[in-house]
């Protein structure tokens, strides 16, 4: 049954991603019929919708992120809950002393935190993400180590063995990791099993661990669990957290909101 009442674009869109979740895919002939718009209309949304990291596109209509297990890529990323992540790496910057040895996680918070280390003196960055490194490049008084490995196309890192290899062999001051959803009673999660190894190992050899996360992406199971949340020492997320969810955490790890 088609709508009656005219709506304006962004309403319709916002109605669009509300069914997307609910029903977990949509098809292009169904909204354009139940919104009385052309199908071109719809798959203009769609692409829009897309574009800002809100649902992805299918052959014919779109699915749901929240409930499709797959992962957005880095572009996708960039543009989903910026300013969050821009106010969790500030937080992270605090951390960071001059001289320390820190690992970065590839991530677009990751590289947030990246574009603040400017002021920094002799501190040496380990990540396997090649956009931060492409960052740090030129900055004088930071030293750069780009993790070898096997290249993941469309996320701008390196991964595989000899990834592994390297980060099970060294030992670092403080490690900030990302994430692609948190359940608080099972763990952290990411959709790609070699990824899943290569954050073990930034884990593991990393003296201070702090997991650096927007608040979308608590109640979010992906494919693979690659740690518990006691593994952190700090969990550094937004102010949209829910209340709920910050006090359970809490009873397992030290949690400072943005």
């Amino acid at each position: 049954m088609s709508t009656t009442k005219p709506m304006f674009a962004e309403e319709r869109k916002e109605q669009i991603i509300k069914m997307v979740n609910e029903h977990e895919k949509i098809y292009v002939p169904e909204m354009s019929k139940l919104f009385n718009v052309s199908a071109a209309t719809i798959r203009n949304d769609l692409n829009e919708l897309e574009k800002s990291g809100r649902l992805i596109r299918t052959h014919g209509g779109a699915i749901s992120i929240q409930n499709s297990g797959l992962e957005l890529n880095t572009e996708q990323k960039k543009i989903k809950n910026i300013n969050s992540k821009y106010l969790i790496a500030q937080e992270a910057l605090e951390l960071i002393q001059d001289d320390d040895i820190i690992l970065m996680d590839t991530g677009t918070t990751t590289y947030q935190l990246a574009t603040l280390l400017k002021d920094k003196r002799n501190v040496t960055i380990i990540t396997n993400d090649i956009e931060i490194a492409l960052e740090l490049e030129e900055v004088t008084g930071l030293n750069v180590i780009l993790v070898g490995g096997m290249l993941r196309k469309g996320f701008h890192c390196t991964l595989g063995p000899f990834a592994n290899k390297f980060l099970s062999e060294i030992s670092v001051d403080k490690a900030f990791i990302a994430t692609n959803g948190i359940d608080i009673e099972t763990g952290l999660y990411t959709p790609d099993t070699n990824q899943a190894a290569i954050k073990e190992n930034m884990i593991s050899c990393a003296r201070e661990k702090y997991l650096v996360c927007d608040s979308s992406k608590f109640g979010r199971k992906s494919f693979t669990k690659f740690a518990n949340i006691s593994d952190f020492d700090m969990i550094i997320t937004d102010s949209y957290i829910e209340d709920e969810d910050y006090d359970q955490i809490c009873k397992y790890t030290k949690v400072i909101k943005a």
